[in-house]
């Protein structure tokens, strides 16, 4: 309850308190919300994240996964699918950086992420 509630937001940074459990963010101290990382300066388009590993308390006997998607339709849910080579990463601390296929003249990525 209160602050402490799974869907209350402390760090008023937008992601609730069971949304930070999941990524494995700290509900006390607001974070910029950025996890999928886009850069096309210098070079090939790029998308990079830091697969955080699911440690400390709270989180015993529990693995946190990654999965890169992309869709060109933001309008169809069912449109979007992971990206080869890029779906369930284990999270272990690592910085993971690819440059995604051309899927169109228009794509769309998500970082999808979940504990088990």
């Amino acid at each position: 309850s209160g602050i402490a509630a799974d869907t209350a937001n402390p760090d008023g940074d937008n992601l609730t308190n069971i949304q930070e459990y999941v990524f494995g963010s700290n509900p006390t101290t607001a974070e910029a919300g950025v996890f999928l990382n886009a850069n096309s300066s210098g070079g090939p388009f790029t998308l990079s994240f830091t697969a955080r590993q699911a440690a400390g308390v709270g989180y015993a006997g529990l693995t946190r996964y990654y999965t890169v998607e992309a869709s060109t339709d933001l309008t169809n849910a069912a449109s979007w699918s992971a990206i080869t080579s890029y779906s369930n990463i284990v999270g272990a601390n690592q910085v993971v950086t690819l440059t995604p296929p051309t899927i169109g003249t228009r794509g769309f990525y998500r970082l999808k992420t979940w504990l088990e």
